[in-house]
């Protein structure tokens, strides 16, 4: 393997490094017969690609992503096959080789329109390394000659940001998924809540809202018009319905030959919506356009994963005996003229290869009479099933909130469990229109708000 020159301008190495510790200067690495015009277009096309990482939402600090970083000197290490940075807080990360050649930013490389990777898996050599490194004096920047004949350049923000140590990994997560915050029923005591004509007109307020249905899994949109189409209005500034058997939008009201539990006065047990589907929807919304003025109707909301930790803490065999048993789904019926029978089959808490929880499936009305349990197994999943079903309904967790006409209430399908309280039509109507949003819309809503957030 070819060593990189440690040299540069007849500066020896020892005496770059004693330099770098004053704020003026910083170590290098030279790299001879470097080609200027590829160099040139790499620097550029490094420039123009890099733009500000989208930003961690209020879960995470935005420090990583803000502060002006740059690098010192860089080092490779030929053993273990990584380059090592030395950023200007003094602290250090290692690049591996490949990971670098993998992810040039050069037009060769990589395509700036479309953000995708152009270099082919079997154009990538695996022992691929650096014969010289070099590192400008403004310390903005990595540029690297490579063993296969290439050249590229990193900036240093770029590099800084994808560093491989448990804090920028740890920022990344906020990229992907918020950080749930688990509530009970005196924690929630206000509901979070945010106005219709707000969310359609401003983008701080959109993304505030779609913030506390990621980190909280529930947020109460008021002062909607009480017509049918607002759900599509407000999914404009989103992204899309998501589909289902039911439709883009599906009205709840109370009819005859009702084909499902919610078109009827009886009570609903708490539920998540549609565990009979694979795909099941990430986000439920439900628009009150005419409420029932006497006695029930109310909503009942409970945040299913703070239950579930409870469970975990008092019961845990209990709790992995749910987590460890699948349980079957169904949905038999006709709606619009077209039959469906959907199945699915998981486990009542579902986690995640860290073992946090990722999704819970609980829907009494719904759940069929097949098991994927042994028989001598059963009763100890029912008595697990039973005492989380009465945490779950304890009012130190559950609690009650009756929809006013012009109210959309939006919540995490996936964690926050719904029910409501029978009722006994004597006049008026009840009035609600459903539909459903992906996760992937809503989060991919609110890093672009974040973004541009971050940029104005």
């Amino acid at each position: 393997m070819l060593r990189p020159q440690l040299s540069r301008g007849g500066v020896s190495l020892a005496r770059m490094a004693a330099a770098s510790t004053r704020a003026s200067a910083s170590a290098a690495r030279v790299c001879n017969g470097f080609q200027k015009t590829e160099r040139k277009m790499c620097i550029e096309t490094s420039k123009r690609n890099f733009v500000n990482p989208l930003r961690q939402a209020s879960t995470f600090s935005n420090v990583t992503s803000n502060s002006q970083v740059f690098v010192s000197a860089a080092e490779p290490d030929d053993k273990a096959a990584m380059l090592k940075i030395h950023w200007g807080d003094s602290k250090t990360d290692l690049y591996p080789f490949i990971w670098l050649r993998d992810n040039c930013q050069c037009p060769q490389c990589f395509e700036s329109s479309s953000r995708s990777r152009k270099l082919l898996l079997q154009d990538l050599p695996r022992d691929v390394h650096p014969i010289a490194v070099e590192v400008p004096k403004d310390g903005r920047s990595v540029s690297l000659s490579w063993s296969d004949g290439h050249s590229s350049v990193f900036s240093s923000s770029w590099l800084h940001r994808r560093a491989f140590n448990s804090s920028s990994r740890n920022q990344r997560l906020g990229d992907i998924k918020l950080k749930k915050i688990l509530w009970d029923a005196a924690k929630m005591k206000d509901l979070p809540q945010a106005n219709f004509s707000d969310l359609l007109a401003n983008d701080k307020a959109l993304l505030r809202f779609l913030q506390e249905v990621e980190e909280l899994g529930l947020c109460i949109v008021k002062e909607a018009p009480t017509k049918s189409g607002q759900l599509e209005r407000l999914t404009k500034r989103i992204g899309h319905l998501k589909r289902t058997h039911y439709g883009l939008t599906f009205t709840v009201k109370v009819k005859a030959n009702a084909n499902n539990l919610a078109y009827t006065e009886k009570s609903l047990n708490l539920h998540v919506d549609q565990p009979h589907l694979e795909d099941k929807p990430g986000v439920q919304l439900l628009h009150c356009i005419s409420q029932y003025e006497g006695h029930g109707g109310d909503n009942l909301l409970v945040d299913s994963f703070c239950v579930a930790e409870k469970l975990r803490e008092v019961h845990p065999e209990k709790f992995k005996l749910l987590t460890d048993t699948l349980v079957d789904f169904y949905d038999i019926g006709v709606e619009d003229g077209i039959k469906f029978h959907a199945i699915n089959q998981e486990p009542t808490i579902n986690l995640d290869k860290s073992g946090e929880i990722k999704t819970v499936s609980f829907n009494n009305m719904v759940r069929d009479s097949h098991f994927g349990c042994q028989a001598e197994q059963t009763w100890a999943w029912y008595d697990a099933m039973m005492n989380y079903h009465d945490l779950l309904s304890d009012p130190q967790f559950a609690i009650t909130y009756k929809m006013s006409a012009g109210d959309i209430i939006v919540f995490d399908n996936n964690r926050v469990l719904h029910g409501r309280k029978g009722f006994q039509m004597t006049g008026g109507e009840r009035h609600l229109e459903g539909g459903y949003w992906d996760w992937d819309e809503v989060r991919s809503r609110r890093r672009v708000l974040m973004a541009e957030s971050d940029l104005n």
